[in-house]
């Protein structure tokens, strides 16, 4: 059984990461019309929460903690790089490998900081370094039994999406993370797995599935229907990985 990590499907979900562009969005678009006008509304609903109207709102400021801003940024990039190549090479045992390592290097890093000075701020390291630091969180909570720091860090999180600063689809990627590292039910349908013969992607056990659309449309999330056509083009890269 192959749990599909967040990551894969980030450019189908409202987030301000970098998209990935390759065929696969091609075939997403093509193959799952719903999903792609619901991106699309998106988009248009919610223009400020691109990395592009982030780096608008940055430019020109001062920052009170420029060197944590480039070293939280460096080590985005080093995440980015990690997971671009696990995606590239079709998901293998061996990439994940490298990205698990890039993520306990950035929390041994970073979980110190956030515990002793709480969450980044705005001020501290700008709207980029804000959203970096949550996917440094996010990541490392694929890759650790550790469920109470990640926890600890909800609160700020979600004050980051009352403001718009951080969308509420990854909150619930997060939130639906630690749910499942806790043994309990998923609650926003984020997370699918790929049995090992090939039948299709299924669901992670969720609850309350009657009201599972509400509370996606409730977090910006996409019907779940549509998130399933969505992993079953993923599970068509997937196949030759398992």
């Amino acid at each position: 059984m192959f749990r599909v990590r967040r990551f894969v499907v980030a450019t189908w979900m409202l987030t301000s990461t970098v998209a990935m562009a390759d065929t696969q969005d091609d075939a997403i678009a093509t193959t799952c019309p719903n999903a792609q006008a619901w991106k699309t509304r998106m988009e248009k609903t919610h223009p400020d929460q691109t990395a592009e109207a982030g780096a608008r709102r940055d430019a020109g400021k001062t920052f009170t903690q420029p060197a944590y801003r480039e070293e939280l940024h460096r080590r985005f990039l080093a995440d980015k790089a990690a997971r671009d190549a696990w995606t590239a090479t079709r998901m293998t045992p061996e990439g994940w490998t490298r990205v698990k390592k890039v993520d306990a290097n950035n929390q041994a890093w970073f979980k110190p900081l956030f515990t002793r000075n709480g969450y980044p701020s705005v001020a501290q390291v700008g709207e980029r370094g804000v959203v970096e630091a949550f996917y440094l969180v996010q990541h490392a909570a694929e890759n650790t039994t550790d469920t109470a720091f990640p926890i600890s860090m909800l609160p700020a999180l979600t004050d980051l999406t009352k403001q718009n600063l951080l969308p509420k689809a990854d909150a619930a990627t997060l939130i639906d993370e630690l749910l499942q590292d806790e043994g309990k039910p998923q609650r926003y349908g984020t997370r699918y797995s790929f049995p090992a013969d090939q039948s299709g992607p299924r669901l992670e056990p969720t609850e309350d599935l009657a009201h599972l659309d509400a509370r996606r449309a409730s977090m910006d999330l996409m019907p779940s229907a549509d998130m399933t056509c969505v992993m079953n083009v993923v599970g068509e890269r997937l196949k030759y990985s398992l």
